[in-house]
């Protein structure tokens, strides 16, 4: 789930289903991400449906110096 600003409680719930939350994502990449995981953005958990859901073989934060990144493999 793409979202620039979670609460905790939704952040834990989702974690246990196993649905990553990536949070202050640029509004310009949301596209070329749900390209590449092959799914639809979703602005509301309410909206959250099998069908817009995307699928990820591996994923990994990764910091460099200061910054945190998010790597995201799909063999799609």
């Amino acid at each position: 789930m793409l979202c620039n600003s979670a609460q905790a409680p939704k952040v834990n719930m989702q974690a246990k289903a196993k649905i990553m939350v990536v949070r202050d994502i640029e509004r310009d990449d949301i596209e070329y991400i749900s390209k590449t995981l092959n799914c639809l953005p979703i602005a509301h958990v309410d909206h959250m449906k099998p069908e817009k859901l995307g699928h990820a073989d591996r994923v990994d934060e990764v910091q460099v110096y200061l910054y945190m990144f998010v790597c995201i493999c799909s063999s799609y």
